[in-house]
C-alpha cells in the first residue's frame, strides 16, 4: 500500500514541474483526473488505494460518478442553492485547511506509534502470564472443591428415604431436613455472588406451597407454632436442670431434629423483655422488679374496678409483707410481697398479694438488708412523699408493714421471738407476760411503751 501511485491522466502538454504539484501537496488543475483519482487522492497518507485494475477502476468511478450526480441533483433543489453554489468554494477550501491541520497533529501524536506498540505488546504479556496464573490457582480451586463434594457425598446422602412430605403429620421436621440439605447442595451460589435466602417449593400430591427460609435469617416469630411450642419446652428444661448455652450449642452440631441454639436465646431475650426482671444486689442469689412500675399496675387495674370512689380524697393503703421459707432442708428463700387492703376480698388470698423480689438465703438482718436495699429505697421515697402518678393523676398512699412474727422482729432490728424483750409494742420482760391482770394501757404508755423513736435507734444498731 505505502508504495502505491496514484495513476494519471496526464495532456499532452503537461510538463514535469505541473505534476509536481503547486506545493500544497494536490496536483496542478492541468491534470485530468477521474472520480476514482480524486478519491484516492482524499485518502489521508495513502494508507490504502484503488486497485490498477482497469475494469474495477472502471466500474467503482462509475458509482463515483453516480453518487456525484444525486448529491449535485438534490442540492440544487434546495431553496437558494445558487447563492449557495457560489460560495460553495470557499468553504471546501476551508475545510481542506481544516483537514490538513488535522492530519497534522495526527501525525504529531502517532509519530512515537512504535514505541505505543511495543508497550501495549508487553503489556499483553504480563496480562496473559496473569491469566495463566489465574488459571492454574482456578483449577487447584476445582480440584479441592471436587474432593470436597465427594466428602459431602459420602458424609452425607442427599436423598430422602422416609416418606414423603404429604404423608408426614409434622412437616416441619421434614421440610427443616430439606433446607439444610438443600443449603449444602447449593454450595457454589457464593462464586456468582450470590446468598441463599429462601426457597419456594411445593408438594407434588397436595400442591401446598411452602415457604422455606435457611437458618441464618429465621426469627422466632416467623417459625410454625409447633416449632415455637417446642423451642419453648427446650428452653424451660434448659433452665430447669441449669443446663448452659454451650452445651446445648454443642449438642445441636452432632444431633439432628433439635431447635437451633440461636433461636432458643432469642426466644429467652423476648420473655426477658416482658418480664423486666434483674437480679438483687448483694451476696445472695435473688431476682427482683420494680416495686413501683408494679405498683402503679395494679393501683391502675384497681381503680378501673372501682370507679365509684372518689381517690382524690381517700389514700390508697398498701401493706408490704415479708415471710420466709424452707424449701428443702439445705435451701430457704425470703419474699417479698404487697397487697392493697381496700381490696378486702383477696387481700389474704394469693391473687391478692403481688411478689416483687426474692432471695435465696437464710432469713436475717445482714441478707434482708443487702437484697433488698433497692426495694427499700423505692418503698422509703414513696413513703416521703405519699403518693403516686400514674397517667397525669395523683394518688395518696399509705403504707403499713406485715408478715410473720421472725421477719417483723428483723425489720425493727430487734432479736428472736425467745429474746428478753421479744414485743413490738413493749418492752415488758418474756417473764411477766404472763402476768393478765394488767390491762392495755398499762402496757402501752410510759415506761414500757415503745416510741417510734425507739424504733429507729434499734434499727440504725
Amino acid at each position: 500500500m505505502a508504495g502505491y501511485m496514484v495513476a494519471k491522466k496526464v495532456k499532452p502538454h503537461t510538463t514535469e514541474a505541473d505534476m509536481v504539484g503547486n506545493g500544497d501537496g494536490c496536483p496542478s488543475h492541468d491534470y485530468s483526473l477521474d472520480y476514482v483519482d480524486l478519491f484516492e487522492l482524499s485518502i489521508p497518507g495513502n494508507v490504502f488505494g484503488i486497485t490498477n485494475d482497469p475494469t474495477i477502476r472502471s466500474e467503482v468511478n462509475e458509482s463515483l460518478r453516480m453518487i456525484t450526480a444525486a448529491v449535485k441533483s438534490a442540492y440544487s433543489k434546495v431553496k437558494g442553492g445558487r447563492e449557495k453554489k457560489g460560495t460553495g468554494h470557499k468553504d471546501l477550501e476551508r475545510e481542506n485547511e481544516t483537514i490538513i491541520d488535522e492530519l497534522k497533529k495526527w501525525r504529531e501524536d502517532y509519530k512515537n506509534l512504535k514505541e505505543e506498540k511495543e508497550k501495549l505488546y508487553s503489556e499483553m504479556l504480563i496480562t496473559l502470564k496473569e491469566k495463566d496464573e489465574e488459571i492454574s490457582n482456578l483449577n487447584k480451586m476445582n480440584k479441592e472443591l471436587e474432593k470436597y463434594i465427594d466428602c459431602l457425598e459420602r458424609k452425607q446422602s442427599f436423598q430422602n428415604h422416609g416418606k414423603d412430605v404429604s404423608q408426614v403429620s409434622k412437616k416441619s421436621r421434614t421440610l427443616n431436613t430439606f433446607m439444610s440439605r438443600a443449603k449444602v447442595a447449593l454450595w457454589f451460589m457464593k462464586s456468582f455472588g450470590l446468598e441463599l435466602k429462601g426457597i419456594t417449593a411445593m408438594e407434588q400430591n397436595t400442591g401446598t406451597i411452602h415457604s422455606l427460609h435457611v437458618d441464618d435469617c429465621q426469627n422466632f416469630d416467623s417459625l410454625f407454632n409447633e416449632d415455637k411450642e417446642k423451642i419453648e419446652q427446650v428452653l424451660f428444661l434448659l433452665d430447669k436442670f441449669c443446663v448452659g448455652d454451650s452445651f446445648y450449642h454443642e449438642l445441636t452440631m452432632i444431633t439432628d431434629g433439635l431447635p437451633k441454639s440461636y433461636l432458643v436465646k432469642q426466644r429467652r431475650s423476648q420473655l426477658n423483655d416482658i418480664s423486666n426482671v434483674i437480679p438483687t444486689p448483694g451476696e445472695a442469689d435473688g431476682a427482683q422488679i420494680s416495686f413501683t412500675e408494679m405498683l402503679k399496675t395494679r393501683i391502675q387495674e384497681f381503680v378501673k374496678l372501682h370507679d365509684e370512689v372518689d381517690w382524690s380524697k381517700e389514700k390508697i393503703q398498701i401493706k408490704i409483707s415479708g415471710d420466709g421459707a424452707k424449701i428443702t432442708r439445705n435451701s430457704s428463700f425470703i419474699l417479698l410481697s404487697f397487697s392493697l387492703l381496700q381490696n378486702r376480698k383477696d387481700v389474704m388470698s394469693a391473687s391478692g398479694n403481688h411478689t416483687f423480689a426474692i432471695i435465696k438465703g437464710s432469713e436475717n438482718y445482714e441478707t434482708l438488708k443487702d437484697s433488698f436495699s433497692t426495694n427499700f429505697e423505692e418503698i422509703n421515697n414513696l413513703i416521703e412523699v405519699s403518693e403516686i402518678t400514674i397517667n397525669n393523676t395523683k394518688y395518696g398512699l399509705e403504707f403499713f408493714l406485715g408478715g410473720d412474727y421472725k421477719f417483723l422482729l428483723i425489720m425493727l432490728g430487734m432479736k428472736g421471738a425467745t429474746s428478753n424483750y421479744a414485743c413490738l409494742w413493749c418492752k415488758i420482760h418474756k417473764e411477766h407476760r404472763w402476768q393478765m391482770d394488767k390491762d392495755l394501757d398499762y402496757y402501752n404508755s410510759h415506761p414500757l411503751q415503745r416510741t417510734l423513736e425507739e424504733v429507729i435507734n434499734i434499727y440504725g444498731k
